[in-house]
């Protein structure tokens, strides 16, 4: 009789511990999924960076350095390069453009930069 009860004990306690076991993974499941769809759709669409300040951007000139820049508008969010008629860096402020962009996105303050790592061009927003 002691057997048999300590068996039921045995079994009630096993059951009790996977159903806790497996809320436990169907919550921590539910939560991956969750950021996974986050970072998912931050590369696929991008995302909004720290603003530009316009008195800020108005000092940007072409000719300046990285370093000149990076002192007037800080590190940029984003660096990348594309290759069009000839090779160029640039830096994309305010908004970072999805991962799967070949181009910088038309949302942000993009800078460009030659060869000799001084600013060819800019671009606002929506240009």
């Amino acid at each position: 009789m002691r057997a048999l009860r300590r068996s039921r004990l045995l079994i009630i306690v096993g059951v009790v511990a996977l159903a806790g076991a497996g809320g436990y993974l169907y919550r921590l499941n539910r939560e991956v999924d969750q950021v996974a769809k986050v970072i998912a759709e931050g590369m696929a669409e991008g995302y909004p960076a720290k603003p530009v300040d316009p008195a800020s951007w108005s000092r940007v000139r072409d000719g300046m350095t990285k370093h000149e820049v990076r002192g007037i508008l800080g590190d940029p969010p984003h660096v990348g390069s594309e290759v069009w008629d000839e090779y160029r860096d640039y830096w994309e402020y305010g908004h970072v453009s999805s991962v799967f962009a070949p181009v910088p996105d038309n949302r942000g303050h993009v800078v460009y930069f030659d060869k000799q790592g001084r600013v060819s061009s800019t671009r606002t927003p929506g240009l």
